[in-house]
């Protein structure tokens, strides 16, 4: 009977034998998520990613060029969303 409060300690090994390897995990659980990865993915990571590239750059009929910042600029600086 063991009256410390402390956990027991496991055995050491005999000599010449190796711990026990823990069991590998298997793949099979993780295949459940890779629908909904790529539903996430195409759903709302490739629409948000392209919206930047969109927001970051001017585009004619062929052609398309980084601005960075100066389209908000433009948009924020349009006579006709002032008020009064």
């Amino acid at each position: 009977m063991v009256t410390s409060a402390q956990p027991r300690r496991a055995a050491a090994p005999e000599s010449g034998r190796r711990p026990a390897r823990p069991r590998a995990r298997a793949v099979y659980p993780y295949a459940f998520y890779l629908p909904a990865g790529i539903v996430y993915t195409v759903i709302f990571l490739v629409p948000t990613v392209m919206a930047f590239y969109f927001a970051l750059t001017r585009w004619t009929l062929f052609d398309s060029e980084f601005v960075g910042l100066d389209n908000f600029r433009d948009f924020f600086a349009e006579q006709n969303l002032r008020v009064g």
